[in-house]
């Protein structure tokens, strides 16, 4: 699959997260659309609804696999949700919030991640404030140890969830055995990895956007879990991915 794409919205506009409804495909895509918030599709992509009422700048998006009512999305005021398929929304921040001497400030989320085996179980990326978990469908949050870095993609392993992938400046990292990873792809002088997908069958198997010395967009494969990675082939030629 994916060798041929076709569009199904938004020409000429900056798609800046994108989740689909595993549950029911057909039934539920959503999108965060650079100046134009987060849109709904219930017809695989035909039509599009805007949903944004109390909703601040959308970076990161998650449908849940087992309810396609329920969204998350991550802002650079934390993490909303909506349970009504993004007719209303509100924050659920406790525990991811900075203590200051002011009342608390939000943390900027760049990605999320849910087990796909326990939807209680979300995971939150940050601008430089680490790594959140949530063990009951984000009342609390409480943060993991992983250093303070950009965490702009994640991915939980459906056959084994204490397999966590985490993408950031910095390069990959693997959770294993209650410690971090680091793997052959590394960010070093680069913008390091952007985004990345695990398939839901093979836990080795794994796609990484990247980002080069010179911040040209780059997909990387690994069939290892991370070990070894090599470059794929562009699909969109002179554009952001």
């Amino acid at each position: 699959g994916g060798n041929t794409l076709i569009r199904i919205g938004f020409p000429n506009s900056t798609i800046k997260a994108f989740d689909v409804a595993s549950s029911d495909t057909s039934r539920l895509i959503a999108a965060s659309v650079s100046l134009g918030g987060v849109y709904i599709s219930l017809d695989s992509g035909a039509t599009w609804i805007s949903r944004n009422q109390g909703l601040p700048s959308v970076i990161s998006l998650l449908v849940s696999p087992e309810n396609f009512s329920v969204l998350y999305a991550g802002t650079w005021e934390g993490v909303y949700k909506t349970t009504d398929q993004g007719l209303s929304w509100f924050p659920v921040n406790n525990g991811l919030e900075i203590p200051t001497i002011f009342p608390p400030e939000p943390v900027p989320v760049l990605s999320l991640a849910i087990d796909p085996n326990n939807t209680n179980t979300l995971y939150a990326g940050t601008d430089r404030k680490g790594l959140f978990k949530t063990t009951n469908s984000a009342q609390e949050w409480y943060l993991m140890g992983i250093p303070s870095t950009v965490i702009s993609g994640l991915s939980v392993s459906a056959l084994n969830p204490e397999l966590i992938y985490c993408g950031s400046e910095d390069g990959f990292y693997v959770k294993k055995s209650n410690r971090w990873v680091p793997t052959t792809l590394l960010g070093g002088e680069t913008s390091g990895i952007k985004s990345l997908a695990l398939s839901p069958v093979d836990s080795n198997l794994i796609i990484a956007n990247y980002r080069n010395a010179i911040f040209t967009p780059q997909i990387y494969k690994s069939t290892d879990g991370g070990i070894f990675w090599n470059m794929t082939q562009m699909l969109f030629d002179g554009s952001e991915v």
